[in-house]
């Protein structure tokens, strides 16, 4: 061996072990935060206590380690120009890790910042994780693309020789129904006939012409949900049961349509066979989709159209011109688009901010006009819709104070914390904009509700000055604020899931004859046959599914947020072997509905983010096995 080669390979394994002696700071660092006290934090930043950090380190951590540096020496090299995509990923990636350790511990980012010591240290911590983030997710990559070349390779060999891939295909399409309906009925069974949301008792009530008609909730959703519920119930005599039993049957035969679509969509995309196989067990097993059939709420059938429209969304842009002359595929675009449009008020937003895109794809400007068209038709037709209804129903307006969460959010943190640092002026302000007292007794970090609904319809404009002022008063406050309230969507908590999953039944699911006796619900007559066997879903099924290692993550919203990031760096990523960059477009409308999530009153609610939930096997698909074959396809793929 030349001595300028030893030398490199001896300068990779002393950085390995750098890195590697990195990795292990940064877990006992960021184990160190739990159990952080004043005193602690006043001694930090003498360098010596930094030292005093590795004590937390044991040794099959040591271990694992020296492991990781062989796997640096054996996999990682200097980022190359096509190596960006994926830097840029592992960075996010390495910086949501330690803000969501730190939120999740102190509910606060500020330790981090507080001197300048606390910044070393935390840039070390960031370098170090990013370096393992990187190497994990490269190789990782370079693994997704073998395999879809191999398996696009294999799909062709197939369509060629032998119908028996297809047939195969075939009978799981088939028999997807089947699974679907036989693995949720314990969570369609045990809270039967379902469990009703608060929003669905006003929405209920609005039908019936008890109180008035509001667009809070979108008025189609309301004329909708209310139409089912009244069939049920006058099918059943007048039962109330009877009407809410409905909305369950027809949301449960909505998903297992929804569910079984995204297979045949995932099967069009030249996926192998057992990546069908493992996308029904994900529906099956999964408990979001089993307790989301009998959760009766709005979010249920807009994750089923928002099914539709991403998986129409996808084909679109695998091969626009085929797609746009099927006029099946494209009617049923149309359908989606308008149908998530109305049903979510923000689900507009993810029509404005997605659907355009699909016509630029065209080729030559005349065409891009053309494609464009009815698409901005449907634009145009839902808030035309929305409006024609509000006037034809005498609806009152919403309160706009629903889009005001975060700046609503960073006012109460504020008024909570830093009281004496209010002057007269804008105290005066802010209690004519939001009743001040009521926000500073009952300022949660993980919901604005308790802050927005106090709004008292007041002029906007003299409180963005004075939340601008304090703002610049105190940044890290507001910082905090954003972080604790939205941290949910983008940090996955080991051995726990995210707040606000009411569909589980853990936090405001409970049996309607119990819930709902305080807002007059039970002169609606409904009740849950079984009211035991709410808490033994909670118990028995959920709970043991929570304390599964690695799945239980599958139960929040966060970790397929990680999935849409890592899945954007793939595809930038694969552009070195001849992939369209324009593919990215397809995890568009998941970005567009995080965004709105991220900008409403939850933390991390899974119920908001059930659409992204429900594509995940078909956007994993579509990114790892459409890039192999990403030059077109036949019309055969459309509908």
């Amino acid at each position: 061996m030349s001595r300028p080669i030893f030398a490199r390979r001896a300068f990779r394994a002393v950085a390995c072990v750098f890195f590697a002696g990195c990795a292990l700071f940064s877990i006992a660092f960021m184990s160190s935060i739990a159990a952080l006290d004043s005193g602690y934090l006043s001694t930090l930043d003498r360098v010596s206590k930094i030292g005093g950090l590795l004590t937390c380190v044991t040794m099959p951590q040591c271990v694992l380690g020296f492991g990781y540096a062989y796997f640096l020496f054996k996999t990682a090299n200097l980022p190359s120009k096509n190596d960006i995509p994926v830097v840029i990923v592992a960075c996010i990636l390495s910086m949501l890790t330690i803000l969501g350790v730190t939120i999740a511990q102190l509910r606060t980012v500020s330790f981090l910042y507080a001197s300048s010591c606390r910044v070393l240290v935390t840039m070390l911590v960031w370098l170090s994780i990013t370096v393992a983030y990187y190497s994990c997710a490269k190789w990782c990559f370079d693994i997704v693309l073998d395999i879809s070349k191999k398996a696009y390779s294999q799909a062709k060999i197939n369509n060629t020789n032998c119908q028996l891939e297809n047939n195969k295909w075939e009978w799981l399409i088939r028999l997807a129904p089947l699974v679907f309906l036989l693995a949720w009925i314990p969570y369609l069974i045990l809270p039967a006939p379902g469990t009703v949301s608060y929003d669905m008792t006003w929405m209920i009530r609005q039908f019936q012409g008890i109180q008035g008609y509001s667009t809070h909730h979108p008025l189609q959703a309301t004329l909708l949900y209310g139409a089912i519920y009244s069939v049920g119930e006058w099918l059943g005599g007048g039962s109330a049961n009877a009407g809410v039993l409905t909305i369950t049957v027809v949301q449960t035969a909505a998903w297992i349509a929804a569910c079984t679509f995204e297979i045949k969509i995932i099967q069009s995309l030249r996926a192998p066979f057992w990546f069908g196989v493992l996308s029904v067990c994900f529906f099956a097993l999964s408990p979001v989709f089993g307790t989301y059939c009998q959760y009766v709420v709005k979010d249920s059938l807009f994750g089923v159209f928002f099914v539709l429209y991403a998986s129409l969304f996808v084909l679109y842009v695998k091969d626009p011109e085929s797609f746009s002359r099927s006029k099946l595929s494209f009617t049923f675009l149309l359908v989606a688009s308008f149908a998530i449009g109305v049903l979510r008020n923000n689900g507009f937003f993810v029509v404005l901010l997605s659907l355009p895109f699909l016509g630029l794809l065209h080729k030559g400007l005349k065409r891009k006009l053309i494609s464009v068209i009815p698409f901005a038709l449907i634009i145009v037709l839902i808030p035309i819709t929305n409006l024609g209804l509000q006037i034809a129903l005498n609806a009152s307006s919403g309160s706009v104070a629903e889009a005001l969460s975060i700046p609503f959010q960073q006012t109460a943190r504020y008024a909570s914390q830093h009281a004496d640092d209010v002057e007269a002026w804008e105290y005066e302000i802010l209690d004519k904009t939001l009743d001040y007292e009521h926000i500073v007794r009952n300022y949660t970090w993980e919901q604005s509700d308790a802050v927005k609904n106090t709004y008292k319809g007041a002029p906007l404009g003299d409180y963005f000055h004075v939340w601008a002022v304090q703002g610049l008063r105190h940044p890290g406050t507001y910082i905090d604020a954003t972080l604790v309230q939205t941290y949910g969507y983008w940090y996955p908590e080991m051995g726990t899931t995210s707040y606000w999953q009411e569909g589980y039944c853990y936090e405001t699911s409970y049996p309607a004859s119990a819930s709902w006796t305080r807002d007059d619900a039970e002169s609606f007559g409904w009740y849950q046959w079984f009211p035991d066997a709410d808490q033994f879903m909670q118990k028995e099924i959920i709970n043991r599914y929570r304390a599964i290692p690695l799945l239980s993550l599958f139960l929040g919203a966060a970790i397929y947020v990680w999935v849409l990031l890592l899945e954007i760096g793939f595809l930038f990523y694969a552009k070195k072997d001849g992939v369209k960059r324009r593919n990215a477009l397809i995890l568009l409308p998941c970005f567009i509905l995080l965004l709105t999530c991220i900008a409403g009153p939850m933390c991390g609610s899974v119920r908001y983010t059930l659409g992204i939930i429900a594509v995940f096997p078909l956007l994993v698909g579509a990114t790892s096995f459409f890039v192999s074959s990403s030059n077109g396809v036949s019309d055969n793929n459309m509908l």
